[in-house]
């Protein structure tokens, strides 16, 4: 993701001038308002589980 973002390629890299913290803020906090893969990644587990648990899973 980083190399979209700041533009790098595999033989040359470009500065990060922020961190990837500061741009998963909302807009009103200064950010680009872009989740975080980790809470997209938290989120999917838990929604998978809870269908699991109530049985209605998506190939059940």
């Amino acid at each position: 993701m980083d190399r979209f973002f700041w533009g790098s390629t595999d033989s040359k890299q470009k500065y990060h001038w922020t961190n990837w913290s500061k741009i998963a803020k909302p807009t009103s906090e200064g950010g680009l308002n872009i989740r975080s893969f980790s809470d997209i990644q938290a989120a999917f587990h838990l929604k998978s589980w809870w269908a699991w648990r109530e049985g209605s899973f998506f190939w059940a």
